[in-house]
């Protein structure tokens, strides 16, 4: 099992009584970080949309002596992210840790071939989920004056036959910076990262949508293997001091 875990972060007990929301939480970056979080004391609340991979995170996750529970539903939904912040309140009184990394690109073509459904799925996966899990743990935050809230966005905003994604992603860069400003007097911080291209773990039976036009194919969930990101971000667990958004 700790082979499975981050041997860097023997001894690391940033996250000790910390509990932290990880959406996307069951591959990739989101398996990465709730795993390296748990490791380091956090109790870990999974949202995900597949029962299958974030229940294995959870169970290594419990092995390693953690906690962890899941919430499953489409975070494009707001009643879904508020389900999710709901469970972690129910289960454990508190959210300390919001990070938002559900998202990916879905297809990879130029933009004249998109369809209008396509483009709804795209802003869907990679702008509604962060926006809706914001506004669903911040009353949290703010009542306990107190809160770390990271947002994914990514390298592709500047790139090409990705313009749905990278509106996306680029409203989230902006919801960072507006929301990082308004909230950091309540003592809660707000960042955004921007990781370039990662590998994701298949999960197999998770939805993937397929480009009808026949012009590209889609693409996986975007997302990185364990081993690719193995601190993340050490700024999640100070909880303390000015909010910024990058």
């Amino acid at each position: 099992m700790a082979g499975e875990l981050d041997p860097r972060a023997a001894g690391a007990r940033r996250f000790d009584g910390q509990v932290a929301v990880i959406t996307g939480g069951g591959q990739g970056i989101g398996s990465a970080t709730a795993r390296r979080l748990a490791q380091e004391g956090a109790s870990i609340v999974i949202g995900d949309m597949v029962a299958e991979t974030s229940d294995r995170v959870c169970a290594a996750i419990r092995e390693f002596g953690g906690e962890c529970v899941i919430s499953l539903g489409d975070l494009s939904r707001w009643e879904n992210a508020e389900a999710l912040m709901r469970r972690a309140m129910e289960t454990y009184g508190r959210i300390d840790v919001l990070a938002n990394i559900a998202g990916g690109t879905i297809w990879f073509q130029s933009f004249q071939y998109y369809t209008p459904e396509q483009i709804q799925a795209e802003m869907d996966r990679s702008f509604w989920t962060a926006m809706w899990c914001c506004r669903a743990t911040l009353p949290h935050m703010i009542q306990q004056g107190s809160g770390s809230i990271v947002n994914i966005a990514t390298h592709a905003v500047t790139g090409r036959f990705r313009v749905p994604y990278a509106a996306a992603k680029a409203g989230q860069i902006g919801m960072t910076t507006s929301l990082a400003r308004e909230v950091a007097h309540l003592g809660i911080r707000v960042n955004c990262i921007a990781p370039s291209g990662t590998a994701a773990d298949d999960p197999g039976n998770a939805p993937r949508p397929r480009c009808g036009s026949g012009r590209a194919g889609a693409t996986g969930v975007g997302a990185g293997r364990p081993a690719a990101v193995p601190g993340f971000n050490p700024q999640l667990g100070n909880t303390h001091g000015p909010a910024r958004g990058s």
